[in-house]
């Protein structure tokens, strides 16, 4: 598995906690599908730069202003970011 969050990265790897009380349950149901899914392989999390994760960075951000879109309407952070309750 690749990514480019050294954090998470890390994070999975068992190398750093989590801290976060909300990235928690995130965190475990990341760790049960790593384990679960591949019960008879050594599964391994490796950093990658975001400057060599090009492509994977603008599927990421499409995917992200894609969801913003459907939330928060087309041209969401035209005049300014909106907040969670859809004002500026």
């Amino acid at each position: 598995v690749e990514g480019d969050s050294q954090l998470v990265v890390r994070q999975l790897a068992g190398e750093y906690r989590v801290k976060s009380s909300k990235l928690r349950p995130l965190y475990e149901e990341a760790m049960e599908l790593l384990d679960g899914a591949f019960p008879d392989c050594d599964v391994r999390v490796r950093h990658i730069p975001r400057e060599e994760n090009g492509r994977a960075d603008e599927l990421a951000n499409g995917a992200m202003d894609r969801r913003a879109s459907e939330e928060w309407g087309d041209g969401a952070f035209e005049d300014g970011v909106k907040d969670g309750d859809g004002t500026t």
